[in-house]
């Protein structure tokens, strides 16, 4: 499965210690999603993915395996759910899925003020 990573998974030891799987950070490509921006999810700790179609922002894309991606969803948390995305990557634009918070733990650009 394709990912794309805009948050605390961008960051090369969590990827591994999360993933299981020390070599995964090397996989990593550059990326870039249009109409999404970040939001502070419920609590502030983490951000989410929410529809804003001027931003842009700045993240990875990660191809990994099955049981990789049990262990991210567990890592994720009750209520995270994967969404289809459109981002751009080194070899233009592909289809990938990235994690995103339940809309009800979600703010608005307009609502973080």
């Amino acid at each position: 499965m394709l990912l794309f990573l805009y948050g605390s998974l961008r960051d090369r030891r969590t990827l591994a210690r999360r993933a299981g799987v020390p070599a995964l950070p090397r996989r990593l490509r550059p990326a870039r999603l249009a109409g999404f921006a970040r939001a502070p999810a419920a609590g502030g700790r983490f951000t989410t993915l929410v529809p804003e179609r001027a931003a842009t922002i700045e993240g990875v894309l990660l191809s990994l395996g099955f049981q990789s991606l049990r262990r991210l969803i567990a890592y994720e948390g009750r209520g995270w759910y994967l969404t289809k995305v459109r981002p751009i990557g080194p070899r233009g634009r592909v289809l990938a899925h990235a994690f995103i918070a339940p809309p009800r733990a979600r703010r608005t650009i307009h609502e973080r003020g």
